[in-house]
């Protein structure tokens, strides 16, 4: 039940299906939780559509205590739906088309887990907002990459639950900054353009004044290989079961080059077949379903579904600048 068009001036009734129903879901206009709580105090509210742009505000400004939840629309990037070309679908997601976090899934994580003490940087690249179905919609652009020019200015956002946190750059403190009570700004703290400097620059969370939480970005040097990493570990020969590898280049102490973006190639053996590819770049004019893809953002993903027969699978990353990976994995009876 979605009450658009409504008197926001003199809060009119929601329409006439909420008043027989025991739960009253309104998608996105959360505003008209405490004003209908007021004159129907039975009704309990379900938020069945939420904005990601308003991630905050309608979490913070509703009454928890008459709300059973929320669902965030769409939390998680997908073809279709697309705001505008080169976009091939929805990409104002907190989670990209291949599952990696955005820095703002740390936003939601510190929402819904508050007994879990949480701090998360990123630097805001820039801002956006546009008017979709009524709705405002478009998530800031943000990266957690701390390789830039030397001599350039970052804008940090930090995602926090604690009541403070401390900014350090090389060591050096860039002092603390609360959180803010506002609802519209409560567990994102802007901190303004700070000078560039390579290293780590790390957040500290504090609460009652004892740190709690850390998160650093750091400068990462040269991707020098590949780290070929499958999730499922009871893959089942039933024609069906997928196998999502994840391709992440990584410099010589292991860590996640975000600037890396080479072509892989994929090569299998055995009774599988290669179903996609993707990256997470919902931009990306490369094809889903083939046997490659470039890196974006260090990573890509191969996903694999096995065939009717249990077998040995032998999968072979090759890109011109890395040692090919040879991934071996085995498909099992069900």
């Amino acid at each position: 039940m979605h009450p658009r068009y409504r008197n926001w001036q003199t809060d009119s009734l929601p329409c006439d299906l909420a008043l027989q129903t025991d739960i009253q879901a309104y998608n996105y206009r959360y505003m008209y939780f405490p004003g209908d709580s007021r004159r129907f105090p039975w009704m309990t509210f379900y938020q069945s559509e939420a904005s990601t742009q308003a991630m905050g505000p309608n979490f913070f400004e509703m009454n928890l205590d008459k709300v059973i939840g929320l669902a965030y629309w769409g939390a998680i990037d997908y073809l279709g739906e697309s705001m505008g070309w080169p976009a091939k679908g929805w990409a104002q997601g907190v989670f990209d088309i291949s599952l990696e976090p955005k820095p703002k899934a740390y936003l939601m994580r510190s929402l819904f887990k508050p007994e879990e003490p949480i701090v998360h940087l990123a630097v805001l690249e820039s801002e956006h907002a546009e008017m979709w179905n009524g709705v405002t919609m478009g998530n800031d652009r943000l990266t957690e990459s701390w390789n830039r020019p030397e001599g350039a200015k970052a804008s940090i956002m930090v995602y926090t639950n604690a009541e403070e946190v401390e900014l350090r750059l090389n060591g050096k403190s860039l002092g603390r900054k609360e959180n803010p009570k506002d609802p519209k700004r409560r567990n994102q703290i802007h901190w303004g353009e700070i000078d560039y400097q390579a290293g780590i620059l790390e957040g500290i969370a504090y609460q009652n004044g004892k740190a709690v939480a850390r998160h650093q970005l750091e400068t990462t040097g040269k991707a020098v290989r590949l780290l070929v990493e499958p999730d499922n570990s009871h893959w089942q020969a039933d024609g069906q079961d997928l196998q999502h590898l994840r391709v992440t280049a990584v410099d010589n102490k292991g860590r996640r080059v975000l600037t890396a973006n080479d072509d892989l190639t994929f090569a299998l053996e055995g009774d599988a077949r290669i179903v996609a590819v993707t990256n997470g770049d919902i931009n990306s004019e490369e094809l889903n379903v083939t046997n490659h893809r470039r890196l974006w953002q260090g990573s890509a993903m191969v996903i694999l579904r096995a065939g009717r027969h249990p077998s040995k699978v032998t999968l072979k990353t090759s890109s011109e600048n890395y040692k090919t990976v040879v991934t071996k994995l085995e498909s099992n009876s069900y």
